[in-house]
Order: structure tokens, then C-alpha cells, then sequence
């Protein structure tokens, strides 16, 4: 019998290499012509090398930690994440912590409250009449892209309309009462990918009573191009 020819039916690049990104490359193969494929070292590694994970913490200046405001409030205090229209991006919450520092808890759902059509400017008529714009951290430290979503981590934010229990949007965790400071349960809370929020959104925290107790709160948050 004659020798039998094998034709390869996948074609690719064996042995390590380290692209740039936008390369269209090979796909990575083993000496056996495997095809080889690998788990990134995090579930946010590539968001972070390419700039885009942001993250706001409460920086309340005579004070760490701010209050939960109750949802029916016209100055969510901090906690404001708001994707201004034109921006190109879409907002898509990565994960939300909360810490206790001082005061007596109170009971409450802890909401995630949304609301569209939010423009890009304070204006009469607009969305906000104030926005204490504070500028984010990017997650690859001392490098990466400046956001174009705004975010406020101390100061007031002052909505025009005051929240509404319509603008309730996603339930978060809940707090406990106590008569010391107790961390809430969970103490964050991971989105996973189930939200996203396009350009002339915001989005903010809020309970259903305020809430005397201070906390330590962080936002983290990805930019994506808008769809």
C-alpha cells in the first residue's frame, strides 16, 4: 500500500508569542496540533490591560464614609455613576462594596436606582441641578484612559425630580440594624455582566428608609463602546 498523505485541517502558530493589540493572528496550536487555549489569570485581566475598569471610593472630606440617602431623596450623596449622552460608552457595573464605619444601622434593601434620558449637562430641566463631578481611578494604576462616565464620590449630587420608587431598577443587598456598626451581608456585590447602561444614563444608590450609620462605599465599573 502506498504511503497515506495527511492533510492538516487546522492551521495555526506553535510555541508562545505576545501580540499587540488589533494583530489578526494565528491561532495557537501544540507541537501535536492541538489547538491550545487558556483561561485569562482573572475574570477582568483583559478589561484592565485595555483601561477600561474604573473604580470610585467614597473620599468625603471631613468624614470617610457617607450615608445611604432613602430613595425618594433629591441629593443622592455620592454612590452617582452617570453616562452622559454622546459618550461613545456604555456603562456596565463590574461590582459594588459597602463597609460600615460609624452609627447605628438601620433596616433596608439597598437599591441600585436608573433613570434615562439623563443628557449630558446640569441644566434647568435636566436630570441634575448639581453633580459633584469627581474624577475615577483607572484599574491599571497610573496608566490606562480617563472615563467618560462621570462619577461623584464626595460632595451632593442634586437631582431635579426627586427619586421615585419607578426609578428602583436592581436590588443590591440589604442593610441590618444593630446597636454597634455591622457589616452588611454581603459586603459586595458582584453584577456579573446582567446590567448595562447605554449613554444618558444614571444610576445611583438608595434604601428605602435614609440611613444614619456612614459607610465606606466603592464603585467598580467597565466602558465598553456603545451598542
Amino acid at each position: 500500500m502506498g504511503k497515506e498523505n495527511h492533510m492538516a485541517i487546522l492551521y495555526g502558530h506553535t510555541g508562545r508569542v505576545i501580540y499587540s493589540d488589533g494583530a489578526d493572528v494565528p491561532a495557537r496550536l501544540s507541537n501535536r496540533g492541538s489547538l491550545m487555549t487558556m483561561p485569562e489569570a482573572s475574570d477582568y485581566e483583559d478589561s484592565v490591560e485595555g483601561g477600561g475598569i474604573f473604580v470610585s471610593t467614597d473620599k468625603a472630606a471631613a468624614v470617610i464614609g457617607t450615608a445611604i440617602p432613602i430613595y425618594s431623596s433629591v441629593t443622592p450623596v455620592g454612590d452617582v455613576l452617570w453616562n452622559p449622552a454622546g459618550s461613545g460608552v456604555d456603562l456596565i457595573p463590574v461590582s459594588y462594596h459597602i463597609e460600615a464605619v460609624s452609627g447605628a444601622p438601620v433596616v433596608t434593601p439597598v437599591f441600585l436606582m436608573a433613570r434615562a434620558g439623563a443628557g449630558a449637562e446640569i441644566a434647568t430641566g435636566a436630570v441634575f441641578s448639581a453633580f459633584a463631578k469627581t474624577t475615577p481611578a483607572n484599574g491599571f494604576f497610573g496608566r490606562g484612559k480617563p472615563s467618560k462616565v462621570f462619577s461623584s464620590n464626595v460632595g451632593t449630587c442634586t437631582l431635579t425630580t426627586a427619586g421615585a420608587i419607578g426609578d428602583v431598577h436592581y436590588s443590591i443587598f440589604g442593610l441590618i440594624a444593630g446597636a454597634t456598626p455591622l457589616n452588611v451581608f454581603p459586603s459586595n456585590h458582584e453584577f456579573n455582566g446582567k446590567l448595562r447602561f447605554p449613554p444618558g444614563s444614571v444610576v445611583w444608590v438608595a434604601g428605602t428608609v435614609a440611613s444614619v450609620a456612614l459607610y465606606q462605599k466603592t464603585w467598580v465599573w467597565k466602558e465598553v463602546p456603545a451598542v
